[in-house]
């Protein structure tokens, strides 16, 4: 395989939870604005006060700034609760140098695992390898660390 193959390979990463897919995925989809780390990950920064998925296939992933305006930084392009969604991905830039993202949901015993999979580096042209590594720092922290440790607290309190 080119090394230039493997620079722009997909980001896979996979996080244990102590809670069944169907409640990941709500963890994951209608809280999202609980866990994203906006003041660090957004358009608007400081002013940024909510990020939202509206729940079905086409509908957008948008932040919301103080003032009202609204910044897209996706399409949903598969919405199916407890097993997967899928969304392209350019926060604060055109939708044609889109990436994608997966998020797949899969039971264990213990609970299940989420895997994110964020592919289509490529389209960003030039900029490509620079932003996978940009990408592949901020996820560790917002989906590796930020959305489990969500999930558990949210568990705790809804466990029977």
């Amino acid at each position: 395989m080119p090394a230039a193959d493997s620079t722009l390979a997909p980001i896979v990463m996979k996080v244990a939870l102590p809670c069944p897919p169907e409640r990941a995925f709500v963890y994951f989809t209608r809280d999202i604005a609980q866990w994203w780390p906006l003041a660090r990950f957004s358009c608007a920064g400081d002013a940024a006060v909510d990020v939202a998925f509206e729940p079905r296939e086409g509908g957008a992933l948008a932040e919301r700034a103080r003032d009202g305006t609204l910044h897209r930084w996706g399409t949903v392009t598969a919405w199916e609760p407890a097993r997967r969604v899928a969304f392209t991905w350019h926060p604060g830039s055109d939708e044609r140098a889109a990436t994608r993202v997966e998020i797949a949901f899969a039971p264990t015993p213990a609970g299940c695992v989420v895997t994110l999979t964020h592919a289509g580096f490529e389209a960003l042209g030039a900029r490509a390898i620079k932003v996978k590594r940009e990408y592949q720092n901020g996820w560790p922290d917002v989906f590796g660390t930020r959305y489990p440790q969500w999930s558990s607290v949210q568990w705790k309190g809804e466990a029977p």
